[in-house]
């Protein structure tokens, strides 16, 4: 998730770590001041521009979604976190590290991440079979990963895995099911009244 401020002079963006974000946010003058990247505020349009392209936000437009991702193959980030439509989803810090989850990931089931590769050149793994939820992630960027994910991933080309989004809809059983307890807990409540 980002964080965009603005003062009178500046556009600062707080954002989880990500290279293409870093290399184009110094083409647009920007400055890292220790906990966010200050911009000059005459920029604004444009670097909420790069916001939008790498994060899938701007911090005005908010059609969050959680999504539902499964990996099929194994795969593994190159000395960095594995991210996917610039979400930062998993992070090792060296080879023997083993890898942990970022914020608003969750495991579902499958093996889940570790860390691996040499002590030069670690990765972050993702093995197969593992499923993870991401919560509150744009819905504009599931598109663009849809339509070319290896622009928006930081995985090794060979890892295959589906994003969907997760559908928080109760089943009409369920609701049926709620709706007949409450009409027997008034029916209940109703005979306790009329003693």
């Amino acid at each position: 998730m980002i964080t965009i401020r603005t003062t009178s002079d500046q556009i600062q963006i707080e954002s989880p770590y990500n290279s293409e974000f870093i290399s184009r946010a110094r083409d647009l003058g920007g400055r890292w001041s220790g906990s966010a990247w200050a911009f000059d505020i005459r920029d604004e349009e444009a670097v909420r521009q790069l916001c939008l392209d790498v994060h899938g936000t701007d911090g005005r437009k908010r059609d969050l979604v959680d999504i539902q991702i499964t990996f099929h193959t194994n795969g593994s980030a190159e000395r960095e976190a594995i991210q996917i439509g610039g979400r930062p989803i998993a992070r090792a810090q060296g080879r023997d590290s083993g890898a942990r989850l970022c914020d608003g990931v969750v495991l579902k089931s499958g093996g889940g991440f570790g860390s691996g590769g040499s002590r030069a050149n670690w990765q972050t793994t993702v093995y197969e079979k593992s499923v993870i939820e991401v919560r509150d992630f744009p819905r504009s960027m599931i598109e663009l990963i849809n339509s070319d994910r290896w622009l928006h991933t930081t995985l090794d080309r060979s890892c295959e895995f589906d994003v969907v989004i997760v559908d928080r809809a109760p089943n009409r059983d369920s609701l049926l099911a709620e709706r007949d307890a409450l009409v027997a807990r008034l029916a209940e409540i109703d005979a306790l009244l009329a003693k």
